[in-house]
Formats: structure tokens, C-alpha cells, sequence
């Protein structure tokens, strides 16, 4: 192979490097990029899903009453450091005692030895997160899973509303008043804290239940019942390590998942997003409830990995979350649940005896930990082939390619009609393709196709340009006026010098290059051989002279007519 078909081919070899290397990279940037934020969270919205567990019990708590004696006590110590005027109507009399009991309403009110027994129900409710297509979900072991005293302090919470209004109407009756509003609040918060103080639960019994949003024509699913196959220590349970992770079970497939990530590479400052169902954005009052739910999407940064009692660690971020994101993934930006989301940080107000959490103090069990409970329930988390689709579907939506989107989705329906959010994607990419919106795509495969047939037809070329180099260098000879046929017959004159009578022979025709050289189309194996004046023939290669009637040179081989 000649230098100049050496170098196109190194050229060729090249481009062909470039091309796959650029394919491979190409491929390798999609699957480790970070993703933008809107499209973390339309991949997991689908698989972030509400938790519910709903407790019945036997509840015991006591019956209220006043204490007249300390009241009247403090009406006389009243009136002796001059407070209330001894002529004081009874008018008078009976609105010092109302305000006294209840701005003071925990030095008067007492429980008695009378207890009352009910049956109460009570629920808590968070979020959670598919992780397997056959029905596996992850959330925090609190909702599902109570102490006797937690679940006696949820229990007076969430039914002393309605005991605490018949105890006010009780009292009233009995006093003869009607208590004005701005001291009904001081009334009820402290029979509430009498209540919680003597509440018994016995005979628990729990069910829990697992809600998709936007399924179908239905804001929410109905009920789907989940069975508790791993469960931790709620972290309220002070003296045990805290493992706030449960893992649930429900019969059904295909159902949409979150990907799980791994913890250990993150680092302080990574960005992270929370994906769930906070109260205060999912329920408040304020809100439209036949409105379609939807989780909420937050954003932060880790802030720190922390060490808890127990000895393993947390994952601290200021991503927003309040009551109902526990359970809830907490989501590196590629999109992978790095994290359960369980507690965050804060102090009671002395005033109210409130717990106030602390904004920008939030912690999230981290996968490391999720995957013990995953590994004792055999658990593979893994994404689903539906949720493969669908995050197709989502990547041809949002690069405006509706139509092909929507035959993704309407796959994905035809497997599975329930699955959240595709119906309205359905919709939605039959609106944009009638509004003319719709951006044609060629399929992935197709262009892989073309480049590689391009890099093929390039190759041909610079095969057929070397073969015809080659095979013109052959046919072509050493070109007429070449240097290296101009000096070959004085090369080899010395051994016999040209009588002095004239020129060589050769130069009678004019310029010894041109008429010695043969001619182009004489093959350029074959050689006459120069002469000199004296009929001698030498070699035009190598300047040998040639014995009479030979038709190769003795010294290089080159073969010439004779």
C-alpha cells in the first residue's frame, strides 16, 4: 500500500471512530444527565401515591367538671386586694367568675373518677412510593404503625373536637352563661389537654389503604387495600432506634414506579426535590377538593448527612415538607428516590404547646436503609415496563412530538387503564395534534440507520478513490520530462564518455528526457535501454550497461527490449 493510499485510509479509520464514539457518548449523556425538574417530576408523579391507615378502638377518658371551691376561693381573694368591690352586683359577681374560668379554665377544670367508654376511629394519613410493578410501596413506618400512647394522643386529637363542644355546652347550661368566643378557645384547648392526659386505647385494630391520583376520569382512586409485610420503629417511639420505614403490598400490576437511587455518592449540596402530598397543599380549605389532586413538587439542597441515636445516619435538606410528605421520595436529579422523607426539625411553643417545625431542617431516611426492609421482603425494586413507556411518552410530549407521544400513552392504556395521568395526556396530545401544534419525528432506530449508512458510503469512496490512484500510478509509468529519467543516462556515461566528434546520439532529437524516456503507453516493466554514440545500451534505472542482445540488465533486473 502506497503512502497516499495509507493516509486515506487512516483518514477513513478516523472518521469511522469519531462516529461511533459520538453515538456511544450521545447514548451515555441521556441515561447519566441530570434532568430538569419538570420532568423528574412528570416521571414520578404517577408512582408517588397517598398512604392511609384508619384505627378503630375502645377509648376510656373521664368525665370533666368544675371546681367551685377553688372558683369561689379565687372570687373572694379578688375582692380582698380590691379587684372586685364587695357591692358588686350579681351581674358583676357572675362575669368575674366566667372571665376567671376561662381565661384560667386548667385551675378549674378537673377529671373525675367517671370514665366514659367508646369506640373511636381515628386515621393518619401521608404519602408513599411505588417501587416494584407488582404492587410493592414504600412509606414511613408512622403511618402505619402506632404506640397504645400515640395512638390514644391521635385518638383525642382527632375526636375531642365534638366531646369538647358537648363538655362546653354542658358547663354553660350548669353556669347559666354563654361564654363568649374569644374564651371558647381557652375552654376547649384545656379539656383537650385533660383528654389527652387520661385517654386509654385497648383493642386496636388498623387498616391501610393505598390512593392513586388522576386515574382516569377520577381526582383519586378508590380505596386499594395494602398489607404491612415490613415495618420499623416509628421514631415517636422514643426508646427504640427509629427505623421509620414500612413496606406495603397491594394486588395489582403494572402499576407505575419510582426508580430507586443509591445514597453514598451524595454529597453536601447536591440538589434533591421532594415529591408528595403535604396537608397544607393538598387539603386546605382554601382549595377546590373536587379539584384533580396532585403532589407537590419541592426543592432544596443536602444540607448534611446527620447521625441519629441508633447509629445510622440521615439525610438533612431544606427541600419543604410538613405533615403528609412523610412517606414521601425524596429524589436525586436524575430522577431516582434517594430517600424516604420522615421528620423535620423544630421546638413546641411554650404558649400553645405546639410542635413548630423549624423551615430548612428537614430529614429523609436514605435508601441505604430502605433497601434492609426491601431485602427482608425480597423485594427487587426495578421500573416497570409500563413506566419505561410512559417515560417515552412524557419525552416525545414535552419535545412537542404529540402524536407519537400519544400512541405511547394509548399503549400504555390498552395495559393498563388505570394508570395515573395517562388518560389526561391522551387528551391533552389530541388537542395539540387538532391545534396543528404536532412536530413530526423520525424514530430513533432510523437515524441510527442513517448515519451508519452514511459512515459506509464514505468508506466506499475513499476505497474506490485509492483503487484509482493505484491503477492510474501503474498504466501511467514514470511521466515524460521526469527528473529521474533526465539524469539516468549521464548517470551511467562515465564508463564509456561520448567521442568528442559530437553530442550523443541522443540529443540530435532534442531533449534527451523526452525522446529516450518510453512513452507513456509502454508498459512500465519494459525498457529499451539508453545508447550512447558508439551503439552501447545502458539501463535508464540503474545506468548499468547492458550486454548485447539481453533483455534484462544483469545488475538491477530490469527488463528491456532488445
Amino acid at each position: 500500500m502506497g503512502r497516499r493510499s495509507r493516509i486515506l485510509f487512516l483518514s477513513f479509520t478516523i472518521v469511522a471512530l469519531v462516529v461511533t464514539l459520538i453515538l456511544v457518548a450521545g447514548c451515555g449523556t441521556e441515561e447519566s444527565a441530570d434532568l430538569d425538574p419538570t420532568k423528574i417530576a412528570e416521571y414520578n408523579k404517577p408512582g408517588t401515591v397517598l398512604v392511609e391507615t384508619v384505627w378503630t378502638a375502645d377509648v376510656s377518658f373521664p368525665e370533666l367538671a368544675i371546681d367551685y371551691d377553688a372558683l369561689e376561693t379565687a372570687f373572694i381573694n379578688a375582692v380582698r386586694d380590691g379587684t372586685v368591690s364587695p357591692d358588686a352586683t350579681t351581674e358583676e359577681i357572675a362575669t368575674v367568675l366566667i372571665t376567671e374560668l376561662a381565661t384560667f379554665p386548667e385551675l378549674y377544670l378537673y377529671a373525675t373518677t367517671e370514665d366514659r367508654v367508646t369506640t373511636m376511629e381515628a386515621s393518619v394519613y401521608g404519602s408513599g412510593f411505588i417501587v416494584s410493578d407488582d404492587g410493592y410501596v414504600v412509606t414511613n413506618a408512622h403511618i402505619v404503625k402506632k404506640s397504645d400512647e400515640a395512638l390514644a394522643a391521635t385518638m383525642a386529637e382527632e375526636n375531642a373536637g365534638e366531646l369538647l363542644q358537648e363538655d362546653l355546652a354542658k358547663f354553660e347550661e350548669e353556669l347559666g352563661i354563654d361564654l363568649p368566643a374569644e374564651y371558647e378557645d381557652y375552654f376547649l384547648a384545656a379539656a383537650a389537654d385533660i383528654y389527652a392526659t387520661y385517654y386509654t386505647v385497648s383493642s386496636p385494630a388498623s387498616d391501610t389503604s393505598m390512593y392513586m391520583v388522576s386515574v382516569g376520569d377520577e381526582s383519586i382512586s378508590d380505596a386499594i387495600p395494602a398489607e404491612v409485610v415490613e415495618v420499623g420503629d416509628p421514631m415517636d417511639i422514643q426508646e427504640e432506634t427509629g427505623k421509620d420505614v414500612a413496606v406495603l403490598k397491594v394486588n395489582k400490576t403494572n402499576l407505575p414506579t419510582v426508580a430507586m437511587g443509591d445514597d453514598k455518592e451524595l454529597m453536601d449540596g447536591d440538589q434533591v426535590l421532594a415529591l408528595g402530598y403535604p396537608g397544607t397543599a393538598t387539603f386546605d380549605y382554601v382549595l377546590d377538593i373536587n379539584a384533580e389532586l396532585s403532589p407537590t413538587l419541592t426543592q432544596g439542597t443536602v444540607s448534611a448527612k446527620k447521625t441519629v441515636s441508633g447509629g445510622w445516619e440521615v439525610i438533612q435538606s431544606d427541600a419543604y415538607t410538613t405533615n403528609g410528605s412523610s412517606g414521601s421520595p425524596l429524589l436525586n436529579m436524575k430522577g431516582e428516590a434517594i430517600g424516604v422523607n420522615t421528620f423535620g426539625a423544630g421546638d413546641v411553643n411554650e404558649s400553645t404547646g405546639e410542635f413548630e417545625a423549624s423551615p430548612g431542617f428537614n430529614f429523609a431516611i436514605p435508601a441505604t436503609v430502605i433497601n434492609e426492609f426491601l431485602n427482608q421482603a425480597n423485594v427487587e425494586p426495578a421500573i416497570g415496563s409500563l413506566t419505561d413507556t410512559y417515560r417515552e411518552a412524557i419525552d416525545l410530549y414535552m419535545d412537542k412530538h404529540y402524536s407519537a407521544a400519544k400512541e405511547k400513552f394509548q399503549e400504555i392504556h390498552d395495559a393498563n387503564s388505570d394508570f395515573p395521568y395517562v388518560q389526561d395526556y391522551i387528551e391533552q396530545s389530541s388537542a395539540k395534534v387538532s391545534a396543528g401544534e404536532d412536530v413530526s419525528t423520525f424514530p430513533a432506530w432510523i437515524i441510527i440507520v442513517i448515519i451508519v449508512a452514511g459512515v459506509i458510503l464514505t468508506g466506499v469512496i475513499v476505497l474506490v478513490v485509492i483503487l484509482v490512484t493505484r491503477k492510474g500510478g501503474k498504466k501511467g509509468g514514470t511521466p515524460p520530462g521526469a527528473p529521474v529519467a533526465a539524469t539516468a543516462v549521464p548517470a551511467a556515461a562515465p564508463s564509456a564518455p561520448a567521442p568528442e566528434a559530437g553530442p550523443p546520439a541522443a540529443e540530435t532529437g532534442g531533449d534527451a528526457a523526452t525522446t529516450e524516456m518510453p512513452k507513456p503507453e509502454a508498459p512500465a516493466t519494459e525498457d529499451s535501454g539508453a545508447a550512447d554514440a558508439g551503439g552501447a545500451r545502458f539501463c535508464s534505472k540503474c545506468g548499468n550497461e547492458l550486454d548485447p542482445g539481453s533483455a534484462f540488465c544483469s545488475k538491477c533486473g530490469r527488463q528491456v527490449n532488445g
